[in-house]
């Protein structure tokens, strides 16, 4: 497991990029890219009894259960600005706060 270079949120930028979001989180390049990517542009396929939890997010529903996530979504909190995406550093700090509560809202 990679270990984060940062000791604390002061450090950070107002505005994060995939390489920082990855050290941040201790995770490999890949993988803060993806967090940050998928939220954009991918579709997530689902059996219908995850669907199910994330239907009222789509209207109506897709016959193939297919849900299209996009920028803004409660997933990862992206910002879109031409073909660059960033993190706010506010809204990360928010979202590692609310993901590591056990699921708690």
């Amino acid at each position: 497991m990679k270990e984060s270079i940062y000791k604390d949120y002061g450090e950070l930028l107002l505005f994060l990029n995939a390489a920082t979001v990855a050290k941040v989180l201790g995770v490999s390049p890949s993988s803060g890219y993806e967090l940050m990517h998928i939220v954009v542009t991918n579709s997530v396929s689902l059996a219908p009894p995850q669907a199910a939890g994330l239907a009222h997010s789509v209207a109506p529903p897709l016959p193939t259960q297919t849900l299209c996530v996009c920028a803004g979504s409660p997933f990862f909190p992206v910002l879109k600005i031409g073909s660059r995406l960033v993190v706010p550093k506010e809204k990360f700090v928010e979202w590692v706060s609310q993901h590591t509560k056990g699921g708690a809202d």
